[in-house]
C-alpha cells in the first residue's frame, strides 16, 4: 500500500514539473484554497459542543471559580510575596537609578521624567513604612534631606508634582509620626513636613492667574517661579486634584493661603456644575425629536477649561476617566478628609454621581456588563472604558458606606461633635447610596472581567464596548440609547426597586468576550483595578473581591516581573506580552501598596480615619477649627 502511494506521488510530482508556469501557479492557488477550507472546517473539539459559558479565547483555558480562603497563614504568605515584589523593584531602582526619577529596567538605566527630584524615592516612602522596610526608608530619607526646590528647573508639571511629590512627603510625614522608630518620628518626620512646605510654596504660585485656576506647568528661573501658558487651558483632573494635598498642608502649617487658593477652584466648579450638553427627546409639531440641550443640569463638567477666564469649554468632552477622573474622586475625599465640615462638597459629589449614573453608564450588549464611558460631541458615548476608570467603583463604594447617616463614626478623629450634613432627607440619601453601592459592584465586576478574560490575566488600557446593531445597518449618535443604564434604573425605581437591577447582579455567563474588545492592549503597571478590589472588599465585607485582587496581583507579578525590576507590557491578550522599558513610580506607590493592604488581616489604615489621595498616599482625617471655618470662609 505504501509502495503504491509512493508511485502515485512520484507520478503527480513529474506531472507538476511538466506543467507551464501559469498552470503551476493556478494549481498552487487551488491547493491553497482547499487547505484553507479544510482548516476552517476542522473541529478541535472532536465534534463535541463547546459550552458558550466557558469559551472566551481560542488559546485561553476556561476560567475556574475562585476559591475563597480565610486562612490567615495563607494570607500572611501572600503579604510576604507582595513585600518581596516591592523589595525586588525598589532594590533594583536603588542599584541602577537611585536619585533619578525612575528605573529603566530593560537597559539597567534611569530617566528623569518628572523634575529630577528622585521621584521613585519620594513616591515610595509611605509604602516602605507600611511594609516595615526601615532601612530602605532611612536611605531614602538621607536623599530627601538634600532636596532643594528653588534651583533653576525645566517645566514642573503641576498635577503630577502635587499628587506624587507633595502627596508623598505629606503621607510619609503622617506615617513617620506613628513609627516605632525614634529616628523616624523625631528626625525624619520634621524634615518631611519642611520639604512639603517648601514645595508647597513653589506650587501654590500656579494659582496666580486672572481667574484663579492653576496653570498646568511652571518653572523656577533665577530663584523666581514662572507660570507657563497662563492664557491657555487646563484640564478638570489637573485643576481639581490638588485640594486634598493643599488642605492637609494648610491644616498642618495653619497657612490660609494653601486653603484659599486651592478652594477657589471649587468656587468655579460649583458655579458651572451641570452646564454641559445633554441629549433629550422633546416634542416639536407633535413629533418627538432628539435635541442637544444645555439646560438639563447634568451635574457634570467638561474636561477642558480656560485658565484666563475660569470657564469650561461648554461643548467639549465629558469624561469620568482620563483627564476627569480624580476631580470626581476628590469631591468625596475632600469632604471626608476635613471631618465632613465642607457641606458644599457633599452636595457637589452627590450631584456629580447622579450625572455619571444618568448620562455616562451603559450596559454591554450580551452580558449586561456595566461600564462608564466618556461623552464626546453631541453628548455621544464613545463606548470606551479606560483602565483609569476602575477608580470609580472604589469611590462609589467608599461614599456608599461612609455617607450613610447611620454610619458609626469613631468617637474621636474626627471629633464626635462633627456630624455628617446631608443635603437631602435621610431616607432619600440612603436610597441614593444604595444605588451607588449597586453601581460600584457592577463596575467593579466589569473591571474584574477585563482582567479575567485576557490571556495574561491582566486588563487592557482601554476596553471598547460595541453599540447594539441597528436594524437598518446605519450608525447614528443615538446607537447606544437602548443600553443606557439611567433609564433602566428609573424603570426599576418606578417598580419599587423590586427584583434585580440589571448590570449589578445575575450577569449571564454565556457570550465569552464577544461584547467588548481590548482597544488598547497595553498595561502600564496601573493600580486602579487592584484598588477597586481592595475597596470593594473593605466596604462590602465580601471576600470575593479580596480574592480577585490577589489574582490580579498574581497575574501582574507573573507577566511584568523582569530580572531587573518590573516593566509595563504591551499585548495583554498575547501568550507572550512585549515588555516595555519603564517602571513608573506609581507601581510602587499605588499598585503594590493596594496589593499589600489587600493581604493584611489587620486594618492598618481604617477608611473612616484615613483618606487616600489619587496616588494612594494616605492622609489622616481632621477637622477645621471653628475659628478657621469663620476666618477662611469654609462652607
Amino acid at each position: 500500500m505504501s509502495r503504491l502511494s509512493n508511485m502515485r506521488a512520484r507520478d503527480v510530482l513529474h506531472a507538476y514539473r511538466r506543467m507551464t508556469l501559469t498552470r503551476k501557479m493556478a494549481t498552487f492557488l487551488l491547493c491553497f484554497i482547499v487547505f484553507v477550507l479544510l482548516l476552517r472546517a476542522y473541529d478541535p473539539s472532536g465534534g463535541l459542543p463547546i459550552p458558550s459559558s466557558e469559551y472566551i479565547h481560542p488559546h485561553k483555558k476556561p476560567s475556574r471559580p475562585l476559591k475563597i480562603t480565610k486562612d490567615e497563614r495563607l494570607w500572611k504568605e501572600r503579604s510576604e510575596i507582595v513585600k518581596e515584589a516591592f523589595h525586588h523593584a525598589y532594590t533594583d531602582y536603588e542599584k541602577f537609578a537611585f536619585g533619578k526619577d525612575e528605573l529603566k529596567p530593560l537597559s539597567n538605566g534611569s530617566q528623569n521624567n518628572l523634575n529630577g527630584w528622585g521621584l521613585t524615592i519620594v513616591d515610595s516612602l509611605d509604602t516602605m513604612l507600611l511594609m516595615g522596610l526601615d532601612k530602605e526608608f532611612e536611605r531614602g530619607m538621607e536623599f530627601v534631606k538634600g532636596l532643594k526646590f528653588n534651583g533653576d528647573t525645566s517645566r514642573i508639571p503641576f498635577f503630577e508634582t502635587i499628587i506624587r511629590y507633595l502627596g508623598g512627603f505629606l503621607s510619609a510625614y503622617y506615617l513617620a509620626l506613628q513609627s516605632h522608630v525614634p529616628l523616624h518620628r523625631d528626625t525624619y518626620a520634621p524634615i518631611l513636613l519642611k520639604k512639603a512646605n517648601e514645595l508647597g510654596e513653589v506650587l501654590i504660585t500656579a494659582f496666580n492667574t486672572k481667574s484663579g485656576l492653576p496653570v498646568t506647568g511652571l518653572r523656577v528661573q533665577d530663584g523666581s517661579v514662572v507660570l507657563l501658558n497662563p492664557h491657555g487651558e487646563t484640564y478638570l483632573a489637573e485643576m481639581a486634584s490638588c485640594q486634598m494635598e493643599f488642605k492637609y498642608l494648610a491644616h498642618l502649617t495653619k497657612e490660609a493661603v494653601y486653603f484659599n487658593k486651592s478652594d477657589k477652584v471649587m468656587d468655579l466648579m460649583q458655579e458651572q456644575q451641570g452646564q454641559t450638553p445633554a441629549r433629550a427627546m422633546v416634542k416639536e409639531n407633535g413629533t418627538m425629536v432628539e435635541k442637544i440641550m444645555n439646560d438639563q443640569n447634568t451635574g457634570l463638567w467638561t474636561i477642558r477649561w480656560y485658565v484666563e477666564d475660569g470657564k469650561m469649554y461648554g461643548t467639549d468632552t465629558i469624561s469620568a476617566g482620563a483627564m476627569g477622573d480624580s476631580a470626581y474622586e476628590y469631591l468625596l475625599k475632600q469632604y471626608l478628609l476635613s471631618g465632613r465640615t465642607e457641606k458644599r462638597l457633599l452636595n457637589m459629589y452627590l450631584d456629580a454621581m447622579d450625572g455619571i449614573i444618568n448620562n455616562m453608564m451603559y450596559l454591554s450588549t450580551r452580558r449586561n456588563l456595566l461600564y462608564v464611558t466618556d461623552l464626546g460631541q453631541w453628548a455621544s458615548p464613545s463606548g470606551n472604558m479606560d483602565h483609569l476608570s476602575c477608580y470609580l467603583p472604589g469611590v462609589l463604594a467608599l461614599g456608599a458606606k461612609l455617607l450613610n447617616p447611620d454610619y458609626p463614626w469613631p468617637d474621636s478623629n474626627p471629633p464626635s461633635r462633627i456630624r455628617p450634613r446631608a443635603p437631602i432627607p435621610s431616607k432619600d440619601l440612603k436610597a441614593k447610596l444604595d444605588l451607588h453601592m449597586r453601581a460600584a459592584i457592577g463596575l467593579a465586576h466589569t473591571c474584574w472581567v477585563s482582567y479575567e478574560e485576557m490571556e495574561t490575566g491582566i486588563g487592557p488600557e482601554i476596553m471598547h464596548f460595541n453599540a447594539p446593531a441597528r436594524e437598518d445597518g446605519g450608525l447614528t449618535r443615538d446607537q447606544y440609547e437602548s443600553v443606557k443604564w439611567g433609564p433602566k434604573v428609573a424603570e426599576w425605581e418606578k417598580k419599587g426597586r423590586s427584583g434585580p437591577l440589571v448590570g449589578t447582579e445575575g450577569w449571564p455567563a454565556s457570550g465569552g468576550r464577544h461584547d467588548w474588545d481590548a482597544r488598547d492592549q497595553r498595561y502600564l503597571l496601573r493600580p486602579e483595578a487592584v484598588e477597586a478590589m481592595y475597596l470593594l472588599w473593605k466596604t462590602t465585607g465580601d471576600n470575593i473581591w479580596r480574592e480577585r485582587g490577589w489574582k490580579m496581583f498574581e497575574a501582574i507579578n507573573t507577566h511584568t516581573r523582569n530580572s531587573v525590576g518590573y516593566t509595563s507590557i504591551s499585548y495583554v491578550n498575547a501568550l507572550e506580552p512585549h515588555k516595555v522599558n519603564d517602571m513608573p513610580s506609581f507601581y510602587l506607590a499605588e499598585t503594590l501598596k493596594y496589593a499589600y493592604l489587600n493581604t493584611l488581616e489587620k486594618d492598618l489604615l481604617p477608611l473612616d480615619r484615613n483618606v487616600f489621595n489619587t496616588e494612594a498616599h494616605p492622609f489622616p482625617a481632621f477637622a477645621w477649627t471653628p475659628q478657621q471655618i469663620k476666618d477662611w470662609g469654609i462652607h
